[in-house]
Parts: structure tokens; C-alpha cells; sequence
């Protein structure tokens, strides 16, 4: 179920009222190529990279959310 949902690129209070799931820890993070010629990156705890991604429903569509934390942003 929606509450009020507004669709502008902020996560507000209205996306915490639905499920989540936590994008931390090693398990979740894969390791990937950086600059060509460069190794896979490593990472560095929840600062480096974390998230958490909201879904939710009506009667219309599935809704998503994706909050990421990253220290390396491209």
C-alpha cells in the first residue's frame, strides 16, 4: 500500500513505512573492475559502499527506492 507517495528523487519519511532491505556488509558488495588495466576495487566497510532498497505497491504498479552510499562515485 502508497501513503502519499511523491515521486521527485528525495526519500522521505513515506518511503521508511515500507519494506526494506539492507544493501550492508561484504556478502552483499561484489567486487568490480575499476580503470582498465587496474585490479577489482576493495571494499572498505559501510562508509565505502552501503544502501538499502524500499518497495511498495498499489493498485496500479510496483514502486522502488535504491539510497546508496558510496566513496567512490563515477
Amino acid at each position: 500500500m502508497i501513503w502519499n507517495l511523491e515521486i521527485d528523487g528525495e526519500l522521505n519519511d513515506t518511503w521508511e513505512r515500507w519494506a526494506s532491505v539492507g544493501l550492508q556488509g561484504p556478502g552483499r558488495v561484489s567486487l568490480i573492475q575499476r580503470d582498465p588495466g587496474q585490479g577489482p576495487g576493495l571494499w572498505h566497510g559501510d562508509e565505502d559502499l552501503s544502501g538499502r532498497i524500499y518497495f511498495g505497491y498499489d493498485e496500479r504498479a510496483l514502486y522502488f527506492a535504491v539510497d546508496i552510499q558510496d566513496l567512490d562515485l563515477r
